[in-house]
């Protein structure tokens, strides 16, 4: 019997993949427990649909990411900090703090995860930090200002 695998099914094959199996395996095992589908025309036509679908999802959500990361260039970040007499900051800015005032001074939501820190920031002035968005890195300027 000929089925559409609907999910990777190890040792038979893949998702999207037509596999040839015993009829009982694909009755008792394979469809009923969700992993294939018969291989009739309406199948192949619903699969292709939701490929379809998923792949102009992704291709939305790369172009507004790309536009995120454009936008992140321009901006300029301002954190406010308590300082000593030397211009050091007592505590270092963290990622989180950088998320909070994206959020706040401009309305972007950004994950912490996606700040890169190559060292903690404890002085005042301009600063350049990574973010890496849809596994590229991009740049956002921060003002670190004394309170």
């Amino acid at each position: 019997m000929k089925v559409l695998l609907t999910k990777n099914v190890p040792g038979t094959g893949n998702k999207g993949q037509i596999t040839e199996v015993s009829d009982g395996f694909a009755r008792n095992f394979l469809i009923k427990q969700g992993l294939a589908k018969p291989a009739t025309q309406r199948n192949f036509e619903q699969n292709d649909a939701k490929e379809e679908k998923k792949n102009r999802l992704k291709e939305r959500e790369k172009k507004e990411q790309e536009k995120l990361a454009r936008r992140l260039k321009t901006l300029t970040l301002t954190i406010k900090g308590k300082t000593n007499e030397t211009g050091s900051l007592y505590a270092s800015i963290s990622s989180k703090e950088i998320c909070e005032a994206l959020q706040s001074q401009h309305g972007l939501e950004l994950n912490e995860k996606n700040i890169v820190l190559d060292e903690p920031i404890k002085k005042t002035g301009n600063v350049k930090v990574g973010v890496r968005i849809a596994g590229e890195l991009s740049s956002l300027s921060i003002n670190i200002e004394p309170r």
